[in-house]
């Protein structure tokens, strides 16, 4: 078989595979206690630096041009980490979040308890967090495989571009997932609650 078939070929079961996978399976959903053990810890203070705007700046105006490409390599690794931190933990806490959803679904908007509102809300926040997870985790990708830390200085990508994209600003979204999911797990107790806030 010549590789112009086999290509199409490979490309078409791929699809399909990945098409059937999304339309059959369903991930299991969680509760509380199978959502703690699972997240990963995130100082969303830390993230935040890497993406400070002034902290760039100094990097790339008091640094040697070769040691600013060294500092942004490792910059850009280590982005490349917190956002798959968020992404992980963001789709733990959807998967959390869904299964707390199914018995609300067809519930009327208006008629919402406090908790249901904040399943909604969290449901939503995590939603914002994959999504934007998708699109930043693309770029550090694209820079990683065309490793821009070798590119001349004023053309390596600055990690401030990543604060936002797909309209979500990541730090201030992200303190939004974690205030929201330490109300609704205070609702659990406050030993749930506390557990939760230690493991985010």
């Amino acid at each position: 078989m010549s590789i112009t078939l086999f290509l199409p070929f490979l490309f078409g079961v791929i699809f399909f595979v990945a098409v059937a996978r999304t339309a059959f399976h369903r991930p299991r959903r969680r509760k509380i206690d199978s959502v703690i053990p699972f997240v990963r810890k995130l100082d969303v203070s830390e993230l935040e630096v890497l993406m400070d705007a002034g902290e760039e700046w100094s990097l790339r105006h008091f640094l040697a041009e070769d040691a600013f490409r060294i500092a942004q390599h490792e910059r850009i690794r280590l982005v490349g980490e917190y956002l798959r931190r968020v992404a992980h933990n963001a789709s733990v806490i959807q998967l959390w979040m869904s299964g707390e959803y199914e018995p609300i679904k067809h519930k009327n908007r208006d008629k919402l308890s406090e908790k249901e509102a904040l399943i909604l809300e969290l449901l939503q926040i995590t939603t914002e967090l994959r999504i934007y997870s998708m699109g930043a985790l693309l770029k550090v990708w694209f820079w990683k495989a065309f490793r821009v830390d070798r590119w001349p200085a004023h053309l390596v990508p600055r990690l401030t571009d990543l604060r936002v994209t797909c309209g979500v600003n990541v730090c201030d979204k992200y303190r939004q997932l974690t205030q929201v999911a330490s109300v609704l797990s205070g609702t659990y107790g406050q030993s749930y609650q506390e557990k939760l806030l230690s493991a985010l």
